[in-house]
């Protein structure tokens, strides 16, 4: 997620990693952690680093997002659903690969339903 990338809001340039200690990204994280009772939302640990998860990436910045697209994890939890997330994706890609791109916009239309709609990004 290196490289730089455009903050609309304030008009420059921001890498990845200083959006990240962008005071609305820890705004955002400390509300997801909180709202998540500051323990794993998979295996349920307290006493684990949490990390705060975004469950896709669009063009946004990291706060930017709706709060279901967050989850609190821990180190290990956030790095096997990561790996898991890119092996999903990566069959999910393969399996759809020769589908007409008609019907491919209709499925993906249905699928996104309203939870992706709701973020308007290409």
């Amino acid at each position: 997620m290196g490289g730089f990338r455009v903050s609309p809001d304030l008009g420059f340039f921001m890498t990845y990693p200083e959006k990240l200690r962008d005071p609305r990204w820890q705004k955002k994280r400390l509300e997801i952690l909180q709202r998540d009772g500051w323990k794993c939302v998979i295996c349920h640990a307290a006493d684990k680093e949490l990390q705060v998860h975004h469950a896709v990436y669009r063009r946004l910045d990291p706060w930017a997002y709706p709060d279901y697209c967050y989850q609190s994890l821990c180190r290990d939890c956030h790095q096997t659903r990561g790996e898991l997330t890119d092996k999903a994706v990566d069959a999910f890609r393969l399996a759809m690969k020769d589908i007409p791109t008609e019907r491919l916009a209709q499925a993906a239309q249905r699928m996104m339903g309203h939870a992706m709609q709701t973020m308007e990004v290409g």
